[in-house]
């Protein structure tokens, strides 16, 4: 916890900022972004269909991996103008149906899906993705970010992954499935005819930082932006600087 000589606004900002995963600033992971920009990249650039895991425990950047490379990617032309990022949770989709409507929302098609029924989560997504052949289709390309993607590997049947699979095989729209999860061996959980579409590409984060290293991520989650929020005046946030080493040398105590 902060001490209690820091003043509330700024605990609470700190908190937010700590808890708010798009706050984060990516460090140490070059390697890894530069890897999954590079594959974000020729699938914006020649609609390759790709399929790709990012790994790790709880904490070791995995989320804020994703969106800085989201970030990058869409200030490139060929992305921003062609690919729509359906983002998916497993905790808050957390069967096929609510995932369908969440696909069909960020889709814009909810209203051709109304009146109809549908035999399963197979015909319906695929009925979705139909729906986008009209007009850009040569230029389009659909990517779904799915994360914990191992609650959507618990599912039973595991239809809504194999149909995505599938999609993204058939070429109908370009599609590339991003899953983030903190199960290494989440590969162990798929069925064969899963497995068998999957291109079985692994980005695995460690957290084998150093201590300075550690630090250094920790402090730049504290960083305050040089907009002062309400009520959190200049003084205030210098202070703040000054005692948690942001610019600085800190009076926090690591014992």
């Amino acid at each position: 916890m902060l001490p209690d000589l820091v003043k509330l606004p700024i605990k609470q900002l700190a908190m937010h900022q700590i808890s708010n995963k798009n706050n984060r600033k990516l460090m140490h992971r070059t390697s890894e972004h530069q890897n999954l920009l590079d594959m974000l990249t020729r699938f914006s650039r020649d609609g390759q269909c790709n399929s790709v895991i990012v790994s790790g425990p709880p904490g070791s950047g995995k989320s804020a991996l994703v969106q800085s490379v989201l970030q990058e990617a869409g200030k490139q032309r060929d992305f921003a103008g062609s690919v729509i990022v359906v983002q998916l949770h497993g905790l808050e989709h957390f069967d096929d149906r609510s995932t369908l409507q969440a696909i069909a929302r960020t889709l814009r098609v909810e209203s051709d899906l109304e009146g109809r029924i549908f035999s399963g989560t197979n015909e319906q997504l695929h009925f979705i993705i139909s729906l986008l052949q009209s007009g850009n289709a040569e230029t389009l390309r659909v990517l779904f970010v799915l994360e914990e993607f191992d609650l959507f590997a618990q599912r039973k049947g595991q239809s809504l992954l194999y149909t995505l699979l599938d999609v993204a095989q058939s070429r109908v729209v370009p599609v590339c499935l991003l899953g983030v999860t903190s199960r290494v061996s989440v590969g162990e959980l798929l069925e064969k005819r899963v497995k068998s579409r999957f291109s079985h590409r692994h980005i695995r984060l460690r957290c084998d930082w150093t201590l300075d290293e550690y630090v250094a991520v920790a402090l730049s989650l504290l960083h305050l932006s040089e907009r002062a929020p309400t009520g959190v005046g200049a003084a205030e946030k210098n202070d703040f600087k000054s005692r948690v080493g942001v610019g600085g040398s800190s009076e926090l105590s690591m014992n």
